[in-house]
């Protein structure tokens, strides 16, 4: 996944890992169309063909857009690009 560094997912060009867990890796990103800094969360290449993971993935997503908190992350965008969720 580090691999990832450098490229461009969608609309974001992913500059460095911020962190890595159980289900995936967050990178830090410019979302290139708005100029601004983000998070991209991307599941583990390994977990894509499993319906459940990609199902909570998304439930966890749809969750996080309906806060408003100052410690926590604002949710712009959820989906699939270029293979990866």
């Amino acid at each position: 996944m580090e691999s990832l560094v450098g490229s461009t997912l969608g609309d974001y060009r992913l500059l460095g890992v911020l962190g890595r867990g159980g289900m995936g890796w967050v990178f830090r990103a410019d979302q290139i169309s708005l100029g601004r800094s983000v998070a991209v969360k991307v599941i583990r290449p390994e977990f894509l063909d499993r319906t459940d993971l990609k199902v909570r993935f998304r439930r966890e997503m749809l969750a996080l857009a309906r806060l408003s908190h100052p410690n926590v992350v604002k949710v712009f965008e959820a989906g699939e690009c270029d293979g990866l969720a």
